[in-house]
């Protein structure tokens, strides 16, 4: 994020719980001037198994959503752009944003689980991703692994208060690929 510094950055989601407030947390904490475009997560996929008739109304939302961020690079004019999860956001928009001005997108729910035409990717100056097994999934891809934002997950405890029950600690989905994780790292952690 140096490179970023006393930049703008731009961040765009679909309402993903913390990780859009994070991520424009963690710019923001890196002297960048951090905008959030939060908007309602539709998806693109969902529009092109639908019927012609059922089309058109998640088509007109997401159409708006597009514009609304395009609308909003012109008038920010921000040095990135990070679309997060960009199940909304059309080639032609990524396109458009990408002759301004530098966009990456972030899959912070795996690259298999994104509700978008795989093509809609290969447009951005940079993907990026929390499994480090879905990196060769992707062009221009590299492993950026979730993080825990202390203002959730770590709220500042009272002058002399100690609440800590364990060492480690996970927050999130099980996968195969996890459990697997954690068994390997188990081997290194001393047993009493």
């Amino acid at each position: 994020m140096n490179q970023y510094t006393g930049k703008k950055v731009l961040v765009c989601s679909g309402h993903l719980r913390y990780f859009p407030c994070a991520i424009a947390d963690g710019f923001s904490r890196n002297s960048c001037c951090c905008r959030l475009l939060e908007y309602r997560p539709d998806s693109i996929l969902k529009l092109l198994r639908r019927s012609l008739i059922r089309k058109f109304h998640p088509w007109l939302h997401l159409r708006s959503v597009n514009r609304k961020i395009i609308a909003e690079v012109r008038k920010f004019k921000p040095d990135l752009v990070v679309i997060v999860n960009g199940d909304e956001i059309f080639r032609e928009t990524v396109t458009e944003i990408a002759s301004k001005t530098r966009i990456v997108h972030w899959a912070v729910d795996g690259v298999k689980n994104l509700k978008t035409d795989p093509c809609n990717l290969f447009d951005y100056n940079a993907n990026y991703v929390f499994e480090p097994t879905d990196v060769s999934l992707l062009p221009r891809c590299k492993y950026v692994p979730l993080g825990a934002w202390e203002k959730i997950y770590f709220p500042p405890l009272q002058k002399g208060e100690t609440n800590k029950l364990f060492d480690v600690s996970f927050v999130g989905s099980f996968t195969t690929e996890r459990l697997l994780f954690f068994e390997e790292i188990s081997k290194c952690i001393p047993q009493n």
